[in-house]
């Protein structure tokens, strides 16, 4: 019985002292706003991405397509005429496309003015 009772004491100290530390691992950590997260992953994205077209605008025969705008609406539920419940969906509109940009090679112009193209219609 008392061995029994010792090793509940023994592991109630060691279970105790584990959550402790985790507590004080935790409020060291800086607390961030998801306004900061976002606004540090679209600046990364935008930096990668501008790296990545100035490093093939001016490489050896590699055209690049810059993505299309697209705009997603949201349309909320509704009653039709028919009284038809219609249920939330989205609705995808290209507002603009994407640009054909060439480098040097291509349109034979300089590094600092690169030539930019539109698909046709």
């Amino acid at each position: 019985m008392m061995k029994i009772l010792t090793i509940g004491l023994l592991s109630i100290f060691i279970l105790s002292g584990c959550s402790s530390k985790q507590e004080t691992e935790v409020s060291s950590l800086k607390k961030v706003s998801p306004q900061e997260k976002i606004v540090k992953i679209d600046s990364l994205y935008e930096k990668e991405r501008k790296e990545f077209l100035v490093e093939t605008m001016y490489s050896s025969k590699i055209p690049v397509k810059t993505p299309d705008k697209i705009l997603r609406v949201l349309v909320m539920p509704y009653v039709d005429e028919d009284m038809n419940l219609q249920t939330e969906n989205f609705h995808f509109i290209k507002v603009d496309d994407g640009r054909w940009i060439l480098g040097e090679y291509l349109n034979g112009q300089d590094k600092s003015n690169p030539k930019s193209l539109t698909p046709l219609k």
